[in-house]
């Protein structure tokens, strides 16, 4: 988002074109305008330094400011489709980009960085795409057909196997402050990993930006995806949700890069030895606001799951879009109200669907990379093995970002985790003020073998090349 709002002349125009003058009977984004209004109030007391309430996103937070900047025409029309008013006043606003501008930017406990350059948090793009998202709930526009053919992808006649993950990687190649972009730096990492560490298998935890259009699932995720040999495998998301997933189902699953092994299916299963990889769509059924809490109710991946007769002695690692846990690992995300029933966090909803709880949990969501331990709200669970699950967030995969400040105390990693990331960023000679809190991007690989599961995560530089940051020993 930025204190600079445009629109692209066809979204203006379709804007424009709503018929106003029938009644409003059941406004279909009321919703939608309360989760923005609890946003605002988080992000004055952000932006006030004061404690945060729970509700509310903080990367929703500027975006009523930002709606009222608009033109008069469109303004208008966003009032009458039920927008509130802003309670971020002008003065405020100013003195707080002021000290956005004039400095390296503002971070958000889970690192989401405030600067006004391409992706991060105040790209006008972002308040861009949430109109068009308003416009096409209003519109009663269709979703896209949910595909129910799921496939299971057996791996044998190797010893091991070797799967690279990154997660909210559709951001396309652009220029980065006179960079190549991170998505760049990490898919040429993925295609460059030594012969001893190739991946067979590409897995993408979805988010093709800004709301998953069929132009921008072509041009930011297919056009350089870093294929691996075997298979390659996409999930669905949050912002492709914002056009109704067509974009996903219609252009990235109707790709011959995933079509074989996805089959026009968002959910899927890998078999390795003792091993079961699962692919889970969290998003296509999110009743939450702005599908930000992700959701595994629908029995059609439930009924998969059952099919596949996983036996306690199997290992499952699990695969999804949204998180399992706040970013600081410290609770459970928190349980949503739908409008009609209260829904228990996706946690809870995993387990159940399982039966048990995860072996291991990797996700994307938040634009970050956090290795968790069993001092986590996860260590509080057990698997068919007696040992907790170990929940990871692969979600640094493109998107700026900065060292969460809810992540560490005093510069000492929090005891929940392991890792996160939070090396600076090489900057640029002379320096520039747009890199100075920003830190690397990644990726991580597993490889599944005779000793078990090898985790390793990677953080990417320009300047220093790709560096092997945590691993599991």
């Amino acid at each position: 988002m930025s204190s600079v709002t445009e629109l692209s002349d066809q979204l203006t125009k379709d804007l424009l074109s709503i018929d106003r003058t029938a009644p409003i009977t059941n406004n279909p984004l009321q919703s939608d305008w309360t989760f923005l209004k609890e946003s605002e109030i988080r992000f004055i007391d952000f932006m006030k330094d004061r404690p945060l309430p729970q509700d509310g996103n903080l990367e929703y937070g500027p975006a009523l400011y930002l709606l009222h900047q608009f033109p008069k025409g469109v303004v208008d029309i966003l009032k009458w489709m039920g927008m509130p008013n802003t309670d971020i006043h002008k003065t405020d606003w100013d003195i707080w980009m002021k000290n956005v501008t004039n400095g390296p930017g503002v971070v958000a406990p889970d690192g989401t960085l405030y600067l006004e350059t391409l992706y991060a948090q105040l790209d006008y793009h972002w308040t861009e795409s949430l109109v068009y998202y308003l416009y096409y709930r209003w519109d009663r526009k269709a979703d896209a057909t949910f595909g129910t053919t799921p496939v299971t992808t057996k791996i044998t006649g190797q010893d091991q196997l070797t799967i690279a993950i990154m997660g909210d990687w559709g951001t396309g190649i652009y220029n980065d402050q006179g960079f190549p972009s991170p998505s760049s730096l990490v898919g040429n990492a993925i295609k460059n990993l030594p012969p001893e560490e190739k991946a067979d298998i590409t897995l993408h935890l979805g988010d093709v930006y800004y709301a998953g259009l069929g132009k921008e699932e072509m041009n930011k995720l297919l056009k350089h995806f870093p294929r691996s040999k075997k298979a390659n495998f996409t999930l669905n998301s949050n912002h492709e949700m914002y056009d109704g997933a067509n974009g996903y189902f219609d252009v990235a699953l109707a790709n011959p890069l995933f079509l074989k092994e996805q089959n026009n299916t968002s959910y899927f299963a890998i078999t390795f030895g003792n091993w079961v990889i699962i692919g889970l769509d969290t998003a296509f059924y999110d009743s939450s606001k702005m599908y930000m809490d992700g959701a595994l109710y629908d029995t059609h991946q439930i009924n998969f799951i059952k099919s596949l007769n996983i036996g306690t002695s199997q290992k499952i690692i699990l695969m999804t879009h949204h998180t399992g846990m706040t970013a600081d690992g410290k609770d459970l995300t928190p349980p949503t109200y739908d409008g009609t029933n209260i829904k228990k966090p996706l946690f809870t909803q995993v387990i159940n669907a399982l039966g048990r709880a995860p072996d291991y949990w990797y996700y994307g969501h938040i634009h970050n990379g956090i290795v968790y331990n069993d001092q986590s709200v996860a260590g509080k669970y057990r698997c068919p093995s007696g040992e907790s699950p170990k929940l990871r967030c692969v979600g640094h995969g493109a998107i700026p970002f900065g060292k969460g400040t809810s992540l560490h105390t005093g510069g000492k990693t929090n005891p929940e985790i392991d890792y996160f990331s939070q090396t600076p960023m090489p900057n640029s000679i002379p320096p520039t003020k747009l890199l100075e809190f920003r830190v690397l991007n990644g990726f991580a690989t597993i490889t599944l073998g005779p000793n078990g599961i090898k985790e390793q995560f990677y953080e990417v530089s320009a300047i220093t090349g790709t560096s092997k940051v945590w691993n599991n020993g």
